[in-house]
Parts: structure tokens; C-alpha cells; sequence
């Protein structure tokens, strides 16, 4: 089976270290998401940045909203939730560019940590540091499948949840890695990793404000970004000590 996740970005050469590094990576990423996710939805007007399903229902009502006869017209209903889309939408499509040619994971973990630096940087008016925002986590949703935990993608847990029900009831048999796949117990790890950074996130929001929480993402971005290049450059001199 074809791994997402180079070697090279690994620091070791066998499938079992690339696994635990994109494990681990994806278990971070997911709780900075739920993080993220909430501060902006409490900060920035009730909107989703990560989990673009669910902003895709807030666009909606927003939109039916304002075109029902007798209800209070909220523009910011729709442009909220629109930015971000279109921010998802840009910060996916650069992401899918930078690892166009060659998996170097290592510009996508650069690349989020300077959206969301930019973010925590931004003064002023909510819909930029939405569409901003976004985009970081539409870097993040290419970077967790270029990761290659299957049945993971760091930014919505949905999918995950069903995951982790269906490996639960699976025969036994099909319990753990016997097919080459993730166990039931990573899916719930990473649910509670989601919400758990959900939660963190709420609580700085309402206790500073969304610029701490930003802040906060982004220094722990930078630091998956510092180890991801680290790794990279690691490789490639062991790779030319080894010729």
C-alpha cells in the first residue's frame, strides 16, 4: 500500500516511524483545528473556519435568511460564512500547488504557521482575519491527507466518528492494523483531541481574546514546521552520507 507521507519528511527510513510522525502530527493539527475552529466562532461572528460542512449549513441559513419575507436582513450572516469558504478554498488550492511536483510536507507546515501568524497580526476588521484563518486550515485539510492516516484529516471529525464506530463493531478480524489501517482507538484519540482543543480554544476566547488563541496556534504551528524541516534536512544528509 502507497504511504502519503514521505520518508523524508519522517527521519527514518521504514513505514512504522513514518506512521508514528504522521500519527502524531495528525493528532496535533486536529486538536489546533477544534482550537481555532471554536475562537473564531466565538470571536469572529458565528462561523466555522475548519469545518467547512458546517459552515456550508451556516451559509445557508444565512442566505435563506435574508430572502424570507418578515426577517431582520444580517449581511454579515452570509459574508462570514462566505469568506471563509472562499479562504478554505484558496488555502487548499496553494497547498495542493506547493506539494504538486514533490510530498514535501514541510511547506504546508511552514505555510500554516505563517497564515496563522498573519492572523494573530491582523488589526481590525473580522472578515479578513476569517478569510486568513481559513485558509490556514485549508492548508491543514491538504496536510493531513498528504499525511496519510486513513480516515483522518485533522479539520472535520465527522467522518472520523463514523470511523471509529464502524472499527468497533468490525469483526475481529479487522481489528487494528490487520488491513493495513488505522485502530478504532486512534479515531477516538482524535475525536477527543478536536474537542479538547475546542475546548481550550472557547476558554482563551472568552477568558483574552481570539488574537491569544491565534497567537497560540500559530507558535504551536511554527514548532510542528521547525521539527518538519528538521527532519527533512536530517534526510537528505543522511541520504547523501549513505552515497
Amino acid at each position: 500500500m502507497k504511504r502519503s507521507t514521505d520518508a523524508s519528511e519522517t527521519g527514518g527510513t521504514g513505514a512504522a516511524p513514518a506512521q508514528r510522525y504522521a500519527v502524531r502530527a495528525a493528532l496535533v493539527l486536529t486538536a489546533l483545528a477544534g482550537a481555532v475552529d471554536a475562537a473564531v466562532y466565538l470571536s469572529l461572528g458565528r462561523v466555522f473556519i475548519a469545518n467547512q460542512t458546517g459552515n456550508g449549513v451556516l451559509l445557508a441559513l444565512g442566505a435563506v435568511t435574508r430572502l424570507h419575507p418578515g426577517e431582520e436582513a444580517n449581511a454579515d450572516a452570509v459574508a462570514g460564512p462566505a469568506v471563509s469558504l472562499l479562504g478554505f478554498c484558496l488555502g487548499a488550492i496553494a497547498a495542493g500547488l506547493l506539494t504538486r511536483h514533490a510530498p514535501h510536507l514541510w511547506r504546508l507546515f511552514v505555510a500554516q504557521a505563517l497564515l496563522l501568524a498573519a492572523t494573530a497580526a491582523l488589526p481590525g476588521p473580522e472578515l479578513p482575519r476569517i478569510g486568513v484563518v481559513a485558509a490556514a486550515m485549508g492548508v491543514q485539510s491538504v496536510l493531513g491527507l498528504r499525511l496519510g492516516v486513513r480516515g483522518v484529516t485533522t479539520t472535520v471529525v465527522t467522518g472520523t466518528l463514523a470511523s471509529l464506530f464502524s472499527r468497533a463493531t468490525a469483526a475481529p478480524r479487522a481489528h487494528g492494523d490487520g488491513d493495513g489501517g488505522p485502530g478504532a482507538g486512534l479515531f477516538g484519540l482524535v475525536w477527543v483531541m478536536y474537542v479538547a482543543g475546542a475546548a481550550l480554544g472557547a476558554a482563551g476566547a472568552l477568558a483574552w481574546s481570539f488574537t491569544v488563541v491565534s497567537g497560540c496556534a500559530a507558535g504551536v504551528a511554527a514548532v510542528l514546521a521547525a521539527l518538519a524541516v528538521a527532519r527533512a534536512r536530517g534526510w537528505r544528509r543522511h541520504g547523501r552520507s549513505r552515497s
